[in-house]
């Protein structure tokens, strides 16, 4: 998961937003699978995909993905 965040970090900063979101996809999906409680890890990388998405005008779908994981965090 972390590996994949590291790409999306890589690709995002290259401007290949596309690949870069697919990378934050899967390494959030690798997290979400592979824990109960979210880590520091996982939160690092709902901020990053969080900030792409606002980057790409998707400010909605960033807020939804951050509730999402503060409802995790609370669980």
């Amino acid at each position: 998961a972390q590996s994949k965040c590291n790409l999306a970090v890589v690709y995002h900063s290259r401007g290949d937003y596309a690949k870069a979101a697919e990378l934050y996809r899967a390494s959030l999906k690798i997290w979400e699978e592979a824990s109960g409680k979210p880590s520091q890890d996982y939160e690092i990388v709902v901020s990053n995909y969080a900030d792409l998405l606002r980057s790409l005008g998707q400010a909605r779908k960033a807020h939804q993905l951050e509730v999402h994981a503060r409802k995790r965090r609370e669980r």
